[in-house]
């Protein structure tokens, strides 16, 4: 029988480096400046079994490689590059689970295609590109370039696998509980 209560704690350390950011202070405000470059982070959560009645004791491991670069009048790219593992058994919710996106409406953030819990893994390698042509073809097209369409060439993926110990821990079938 499946419960629907599920308690977890978790500590995670991340850094990111982002070598061409920097910030301006003006009025005691400040604003993050990121011109294009790349940027970096790792990041490491543990969960901590016995901590406010979380009972899971795992490991996540994750690295991600943003690049941004701007082409002048050929537009701009930005790339995606992204890898996790989780190590030891948890259940399917606290598995890496892709944003999947069911309405009509484009999210840069969700796979569009995917349904939401359709993919489930404890293993994963993600990557996405996407490359703004900021009108550079629709604008030499004379009736085009009234509309002020712009050309968006965008391609994302995701490989992963599930290792048989926590896929013995996704239930076929849930009953409510009364």
């Amino acid at each position: 029988r499946v419960g629907f209560n599920l308690n977890n704690a978790t500590a995670t350390l991340k850094i990111r480096y982002e070598p061409r950011t920097f910030y301006l202070v003006r009025r005691n405000r400040r604003k993050k400046m990121s011109p294009a470059g790349p940027i970096y982070s790792l990041s490491y959560m543990q969960g901590i079994k016995g901590f406010l009645g979380s009972r899971f004791e795992y490991y996540r491991i994750a690295t991600q490689w943003e690049h941004k670069k701007v082409w002048g009048r050929f537009g701009r790219t930005q790339s995606k590059l992204q890898a996790s593992k989780v190590f030891g058994n948890i259940p399917y919710p606290l598995l890496d689970i892709p944003l999947g996106n069911q309405s009509r409406v484009l999210n840069n953030r969700s796979f569009n295609q995917m349904q939401l819990f359709e993919f489930v893994a404890d293993q994963t390698i993600q990557w996405s590109f996407a490359h703004y042509f900021n009108g550079y073809f629709f604008n030499k097209i004379p009736s085009f370039s009234k509309l002020k369409w712009r050309e968006v060439i965008h391609t994302k993926g995701i490989i992963g696998t599930l290792r048989s110990e926590n896929q013995s821990l996704i239930p076929n079938e849930i009953h409510s509980e009364q």
